[in-house]
């Protein structure tokens, strides 16, 4: 079903584009343990006088080497065969494992080469890409999928676009060596106490949910979460929550969704809301602290959560990690999705070999995308799931949209996951590529990836092209709203990743190259814009938060390493200094409610009083 049009047409556009397909042929799955082909194949129906041949391969079993010496029943004799098959199974998966492998390894080999090679610039017509779906559907050569990816080890030494990887630069010259240990930060609790939360024993409390908070609760959480991550059936939960109020809750998982629910609304603000001086004055409010009570009821309910299985269960877990995120425990949240993912990994699994193709199926299919989306990022930040994180890949089909008919305001919310989906796909294609390519964290030849880095600035460029006027980020920035402001950030992200090899190798290491300067420019660039277009979002707290304030702590240390690199220094451009104190500012808010937030303040403090006396006066190369 086509998404209802936002009444502009780009003939480049097919409006085939804007729905989240489903069909099996745009799907690419690893073989399923037991599909119906092998079933139909390979599972013997009981024989009456003879016994099946043993497949080549299947190990052998104790009964069998007795059927020799002992006369069993025909019953007794289908039954020992009927395990075989199994047997089989297994050996034949492990081998279609082997042979992925395989095929990697040549399929990196092939890439290897042609990265080798100056590549001559990719013909692309209209009709091709200048859309969503185009611009990042197509996976690498090499890449291996499966519903949530299968991590690949590359390299143990991977440079990493991060906080940690920047400061290990030789022009910091080791100062800052002992804050690379990010786990070790943002593990530590909050440092500012919250005494409500040593006052009573959730356990111990009687939880009474008043309807007419509860709603407004709900009201929030559909207009500032929900948005975001479209994944819940809305008139169902709304009928859980009346169900709650009026009846009492309960130990199931309906009752643990909407606690979690309520919970998000009470901490949840507008995006356009007026922000105290500090993060705490928010953190210490009633609204806040009722928050606060909600989830704790809510984790009560999670060991019971694990015990069934279904839509609500799952969803479950993944808002647990939302909340999570919203309060700066990103590895408590990254241990939600990771649970969320293998729980909708196995029920989205069955309902494909039933054949079960239902609403519940789409609402899987929903919420697992969300958590993939959030796990993967955590994971890169973090430089969790070792070896190799940046083996991750997305799913090549999209999923499916909901059949019922969509408002104008619905159908921009799935616009907006579309967009974000695509979006994310195309950063992980530059990823993948760029990273496959290091040599011992750097990039020796990084002008052999000329031509990649521009073809994926067209790719990016027609990714913001296809976007309907309703999420068009033509617009000035000041004027988006959360959606587009998101879509923003990503976009950069984007960029950045392209830019990153370029700007590594000229600012880390000191390595000018002529043919690729316009990189080290355009990343710096980035890097101002980055701070500048997220200065909105500063304040707002949101499932992002702590990866926006991540993002431009990191844009304002490579501004500050090319500042203290004297091959760098004149490519700086206007404002960065400006862009710098912005993100001074920005940690400033948060420093109080997150340790690394408090840490990276200090740093950016540290190297912003190193500048000469008239430094907020006049800048380097370029200017302020």
């Amino acid at each position: 079903m086509a998404l209802p049009s936002s009444g502009v047409t780009d003939p480049r556009v097919p409006d085939a584009e804007y729905r989240f397909g489903s069909s099996r042929s745009s799907r690419i799955l690893l073989p399923p343990l037991l599909t119906a082909e092998m079933l139909t194949s390979d599972s013997p129906n009981p024989p009456a006088t003879k016994q099946q041949s043993r497949p080549r391969g299947a190990y052998p079993r104790p009964n069998a080497t007795t059927r020799s010496h002992h006369v069993h029943s025909v019953k007794e004799l289908a039954l020992n065969v009927w395990f075989d098959p199994a047997s089989l199974v297994i050996i034949q998966r492990l081998d279609q494992l082997e042979l992925l492998i395989q095929q990697q390894q040549q399929q990196q080999q092939q890439q290897q080469q042609q990265t080798e090679q100056v590549q001559p610039p990719v013909d692309r017509s209209a009709d091709d890409l200048a859309t969503i779906k185009t611009a990042s559907s197509a996976v690498i050569d090499g890449d291996t999928s499966t519903l949530i990816g299968s991590p690949l080890y590359y390299s143990s030494e991977l440079s990493r676009l991060t906080i940690e990887t920047i400061l290990s630069w030789s022009v910091f010259e080791g100062k800052f060596d002992s804050s690379t240990n990010l786990k070790a930060l943002v593990i530590s609790p909050t440092l500012s106490a919250e005494p409500f939360l040593a006052k009573s024993d959730p356990r111990l409390e009687r939880l009474e949910l008043d309807l007419e908070t509860c709603t407004r609760l709900l009201q929030t959480f559909l207009e500032h979460v929900h948005i975001a991550n479209p994944i819940l059936d809305v008139p169902l939960v709304t009928d859980y929550l009346y169900q709650a109020c009026v009846h009492g809750i309960g130990w199931d998982a309906p009752s643990c969704l909407v606690l979690l629910v309520c919970a998000l609304g009470a901490i949840s603000e507008s995006f356009q809301e007026h922000h105290e001086a500090s993060s705490m004055t928010a953190r210490r409010s009633p609204s806040f602290h009722l928050g606060q009570k909600y989830f704790e009821a809510a984790q009560m309910r999670l060991g019971v959560v694990l015990r069934t299985h279904g839509v609500l269960e799952v969803q479950c877990f993944f808002y647990s990690g939302v909340y999570l995120m919203a309060i700066f425990q990103p590895i408590k949240a990254w241990r939600c999705f990771v649970q969320t993912a293998a729980m909708a990994e196995t029920m989205v699994f069955s309902s494909r070999v039933s054949g079960n193709l239902t609403n519940d199926l789409r609402c899987l299919e929903t919420t697992h995308w969300a958590c993939l989306k959030s796990e993967l990022e955590l994971r890169l930040e973090l430089g969790l799931n070792q070896p190799n994180p940046l083996g991750f890949t997305y799913p090549t089909f999209f999923p499916a949209l909901p059949m019922e008919q969509l408002s104008r305001e619905e159908s921009r919310v799935w616009y907006f996951y579309l967009a974000e989906t695509a979006i994310r796909r195309l950063t992980m294609r530059i990823i993948q590529l760029f990273f496959r390519n290091q040599t011992q964290g750097r990039f020796p030849d990084a002008y052999q990836l000329r031509e990649s880095s521009l073809d994926f600035e067209v790719q990016a460029s027609e990714w913001t092209a296809s976007l309907p006027p309703i999420l068009s980020l033509s617009s000035p920035e000041m004027d988006d709203d959360v959606l587009k402001f998101v879509l923003r950030g990503h976009l950069l992200d984007c960029y950045e990743w392209i830019y990153f090899p370029y700007m590594l190798e000229a600012i880390a290491h000191q390595t000018r190259d002529p043919l690729t300067d316009e990189f080290v420019v355009k990343g710096l660039q980035m890097s101002v814009e980055r701070i500048h277009k997220n200065r909105k979002g500063f304040k707002h707290r949101h499932h992002g938060v702590w990866l926006m304030l991540r993002s431009c702590t990191r844009s304002a240390l490579i501004l500050l390493a090319a500042s203290r690199c004297g091959a760098t220094e004149e490519l700086l451009p206007l404002g960065w200094k400006d862009a710098v104190m912005s993100a001074v500012e920005m940690l400033a808010y948060w420093q109080d409610e997150a340790e690394d937030s408090r840490d990276r303040l200090r740093i950016l403090t540290e190297l912003v009083e190193s500048w000469p006396r008239d430094g907020l006066q006049s800048g380097f190369g370029a200017g302020l």
